[in-house]
């Protein structure tokens, strides 16, 4: 069972990307090519953090970012969630990174030393067909990765954050995340942000 949360005409008065002063504490990781979820190591450090849109070069980031969550989400409902397969999930990035109608948008949590710690999607939905009865309107959800040693911190405020002002950007109205009940830390995550119960979906399997 899926909760989907919602927020709707938010004022914004962040900045749209860069949060340069803005002081946040992070443990510092190495070899995040192949560890990012591997052992915690360095020392707690003051560096400022940047949030920009994602680029090529960190497509290898972004794809250990979505592995790592899908690890994550296994542990929540394995009959519903899987890991996907690394060579999808780079055509996938990189399709969006070299999209030029930017219809849908990827941003980037980076630290000082250039280590992305986090990431959020902004993908459009498309509007209802015309035979059906809701309500057309520029919507899109948002999907906020953070390492785990980076969360806590505040990296997931200024992604989503900028994810909502990159949507505010472009027209959008409405963004939305769709959470699994259990994962009570992203319910709380985006309910503090001014996101809602926006409905409930049921579902059965079927013979």
């Amino acid at each position: 069972m899926l909760e989907f949360l919602r927020l709707k005409g938010a004022e914004l008065d962040v900045d749209e990307y860069a949060y340069g002063r803005r002081a946040l504490f992070w443990r510092s990781w190495r070899g995040c090519l192949s560890g990012c979820v591997g052992p915690r190591i360095g020392m707690m450090q003051e560096s400022p953090l940047t949030v920009r849109p994602a680029r090529l070069a960190d497509v290898a980031s972004l794809v250990e970012l979505r592995l790592a969550n899908a690890q994550a989400h296994l542990a929540l409902d394995a009959a519903i969630y899987r890991v996907p397969q690394r060579d999808a999930v780079v055509r996938h990035f990189a399709a969006m990174l070299t999209d030029e109608a930017g219809q849908d948008g990827v941003l980037v949590a980076e630290a000082r030393d250039g280590q992305v710690v986090g990431m959020v999607e902004v993908l459009r939905h498309s509007d209802p067909p015309e035979h059906q009865i809701l309500r057309p309107e520029p919507s899109a959800q948002v999907h906020t990765v953070v390492l785990p040693d980076a969360r806590g911190l505040g990296v997931g405020s200024a992604l989503l954050k900028a994810a909502e002002r990159w949507a505010s950007d472009r027209g959008i109205t409405y963004v939305s995340a769709g959470i699994h009940h259990r994962n009570v830390d992203a319910v709380r995550f985006y309910s503090r942000h001014g996101y809602t119960d926006a409905g409930l979906s049921l579902g059965k399997r079927v013979d």
